[in-house]
């Protein structure tokens, strides 16, 4: 195993230096969101607790509003968080993209015979993983046995109406992956394309410095490179919507 220099470690603490606030209100975000889930229990015991008892009508009113307001607050807060992870991914993706270029086009030169477009799929995979649900899906993974188990623990029928809840929200994701299939796979058809050229051009590195052709190479690559990107932001903010 190698060992990284001082100057690579240094390279990819800039990278992630100017998201590292955006990470950590992600993170506010998820906590904020899945405590408004108990919104919906808190309701139904307000409802035995307060207004079956005293059939006040006024009471009934005031509390549905709170809980309508807490409901449209959660699927704010779902809104920003999907899309605040999206413009990581992207951010992340302008300090790497160009870097990964360079290694590749470096290490062709030097080394013949590698695959060398690896960097830049690298560099693919990790604007791809947090522009994806995956991160959000870890945020709120501990949370969902706890509430669920709760709600049982309030009452069955309250445990069964969030399981129930969740059922729909597997019914959403599928929506999701429906919504979003053909965008990913134009944003995935662009970005193989792009690494095909750029395999190309790698193997003949030496050349196209030589005759002065890596700028050239690398505007058409980028180029296409921002297709795929902009494809990819796409499907991810149709997700977040509908996710909200």
């Amino acid at each position: 195993m190698t060992s990284k220099t001082p100057g690579e470690i240094g390279c990819i603490a800039d990278v992630l230096k100017p998201v590292r606030t955006a990470l950590a209100w992600v993170i506010v975000l998820s906590v904020a969101s899945n405590v408004l889930i108990f919104v919906a229990p808190i309701y139904s015991m307000q409802i035995y607790d307060r207004v079956l008892s005293s059939r006040n009508g006024t009471t009934l009113l005031l509390i549905t509003l709170l809980a309508l307001g807490l409901y449209c607050a959660y699927a704010v807060i779902e809104h920003y968080r999907s899309h605040t992870l999206v413009h990581i991914s992207a951010a992340l993706d302008a300090g790497l993209a160009e870097r990964a270029f360079d290694v590749a086009i470096a290490g062709a030169v030097s080394v013949r015979n590698v695959d060398h477009a690896q960097a830049v799929r690298d560099a693919d995979s990790i604007r791809e993983f947090f522009g994806s649900g995956t991160v959000l899906a870890l945020l709120d993974a501990p949370w969902a046995i706890a509430f669920i188990a709760l709600c049982f623990g309030l009452h069955p029928y309250i445990g069964l109406f969030a399981l129930g809840s969740g059922l729909a929200l597997l019914a959403l994701s599928l929506i999701n992956n429906w919504a979003t299939r053909g965008t990913l796979t134009d944003a995935a058809r662009i970005s193989g394309q792009s690494f095909e050229r750029l395999a190309a051009s790698l193997r003949h590195a030496e050349t196209a410095r030589a005759l002065g052709m890596v700028g050239t190479i690398r505007g058409r690559w980028f180029d296409a490179h921002r297709r795929a990107l902009a494809a990819s932001i796409t499907a991810a903010e149709r997700g977040g919507t509908i996710a909200g």
